[in-house]
């Protein structure tokens, strides 16, 4: 049990941590704070399934998902030119704790 409330204090911290750094940005905020709030759902994205569940456009989506590589909250996770899928890692490794 005290397991699962340190990892959620963790995911907490990190969430807060990370918002200040969108804030901080402030580039394409208000799109920016839309994909930050999607990855905590979504940790692992490609921009076409993104923009879609967003109702964005491609390139806008785009965009944003550089502004959070730029903060190193996203990282693409292959170098394949198409289709490009990118992980919020330090979430990641959170849940992956122990496991």
């Amino acid at each position: 049990m005290q397991d699962a409330i340190d990892t959620i204090d963790l995911l907490v911290a990190l969430h807060e941590g990370d918002y200040a750094r969108v804030l901080g940005a402030k580039k394409s905020l208000k799109t920016t704070v839309q994909v930050f709030e999607y990855i905590k759902k979504n940790p692992i994205i490609d921009i076409k399934k993104t923009s879609t569940e967003l109702g964005l456009a491609f390139n806008t989506v785009s965009k944003a998902v550089n502004n959070l590589m730029e903060i190193e909250i996203l990282r693409q996770t292959q170098n394949a030119s198409r289709n490009r899928c990118f992980a919020y890692e330090e979430y990641l490794n959170i849940l992956r704790k122990d496991t």
